[in-house]
């Protein structure tokens, strides 16, 4: 049987336990809060950062004369599209007077088959 003496040791040793869990709960939280408290800093540190980055962006693009219509490539880029339209005109040209050829070679030896034909088969 337990006497008053031992309840109250049980009761004390459990505060004690008690009393201590409570003190590692709280440093558990003051390490989290410094953390936190570090991660907070560096995201302060990055957004910083990221805000110089998007405000150097911003002033390029509003400094650069880089539209449709002032683009200081229009030149260049007009004659290089000239070029192109002028040798896609040259390969069309070329493939079709090749077609016409063809065409006509092919007519002409039908033409001759045909009189062989007839000269062949005349009574």
């Amino acid at each position: 049987m337990m006497t008053k003496q031992d309840h109250t040791d049980i009761k004390e040793l459990f505060a004690s336990g008690i009393d201590h869990i409570k003190e590692l709960q709280e440093l558990k939280m003051a390490l989290i809060e410094q953390k936190l408290d570090s991660i907070i800093e560096q995201t302060t540190k990055t957004n910083g950062t990221v805000r110089g980055h998007t405000d150097q962006i911003a002033l390029l693009s509003r400094s650069l004369p880089h539209t449709v219509d002032g683009c200081p490539q229009n030149e260049r880029i007009q004659a290089i599209w000239e070029d192109r339209v002028a040798q896609k005109g040259v390969k069309q040209w070329k493939i079709a007077v090749m077609a016409l050829a063809v065409g006509l070679i092919s007519s002409l030896g039908t033409i001759i088959a045909v009189f062989e034909f007839i000269l062949k088969y005349k009574p």
